[in-house]
């Protein structure tokens, strides 16, 4: 938090991001919100009454980028609906300033919209890093949402760490997503009676396909020969 003194017996406190070091869109600067509080005289700290906002402004200097830290690339998976990806330590494409400089780790610093990742079966959190023990393993697993699939389905953004140092700058894992041919279900519906010269309709409102219908329905009507114990097949297609 700032804390502002001004003239008047009560000072104005100004509250940041819950962050210590950035703000809520995870980039590297700082962020005041706009709620004031006041410090009274008896009951403490209260809301100052007309929510006054106040501008601030920090002034410093921005560290270089390690001419030394490791490097990576933008990478790309391709996982199967509904099974889980199992990530590997070159999926992450690691590279090293040095040839002796080698991937230790990697930090996920945000985390899929679309699917679920998970280190040894427990959900990841942000920033949480990952050894390339753990990944030799393929205890880091990507797995996406129920029928969901897709070219760049889902991604997260990664740092990459060797022997010494992390890289300065983070980069994107995207996910493309195969889809796979999922059943049908349901069954259709025949309303009418089984009678000669009857008619029977087939209704098909109750079959449904997570992959989408598409085409025409087509049938076959059979009816019992003459020995009542075998179908043989009609020229009715309705």
């Amino acid at each position: 938090m700032v804390v502002l003194s001004p003239s008047s017996p009560n000072p104005v406190i100004v509250g940041t991001t819950s962050s210590d070091h950035n703000d809520d869109d995870s980039l590297p600067h700082w962020s005041i919100r706009d709620t004031l509080r006041v410090l009274g005289m008896v009951e403490g700290w209260s809301d100052f009454p007309t929510r006054k906002s106040v501008r601030i402004t920090i002034h410093g200097t921005v560290n270089p980028p390690s001419a030394t830290a490791p490097t990576a690339m933008d990478s790309n998976v391709t996982a199967t609906e509904e099974t889980a990806y199992p990530f590997s330590a070159a999926d992450f494409r690691f590279s090293g300033v040095t040839l002796s400089d080698a991937l230790t780790s990697v930090k996920i610093r945000t985390l899929p919209a679309h699917g679920t990742l998970l280190l040894n079966d427990v959900a990841v959190t942000a920033n949480q890093s990952v050894t390339k023990v753990q990944l030799d393993a393929g205890n880091l697993t990507y797995t996406p949402h129920t029928d969901g699939y897709g070219t760049g389905y889902d991604g997260f953004l990664f740092l990459v760490s060797g022997n010494t140092e992390t890289s300065n700058f983070p980069y994107a894992m995207t996910v493309d997503v195969t889809g796979v041919n999922d059943p049908a279900t349901g069954m259709p519906d025949i309303s009418g009676s089984a009678e000669g010269r009857r008619t029977l309709t087939a209704l098909t409102a109750g079959i449904a396909d997570p992959d989408g219908l598409s085409g025409v329905f087509s049938y076959q009507w059979k009816r019992y020969a003459a020995d009542g114990t075998t179908f043989e097949a009609t020229s009715a297609r309705t």
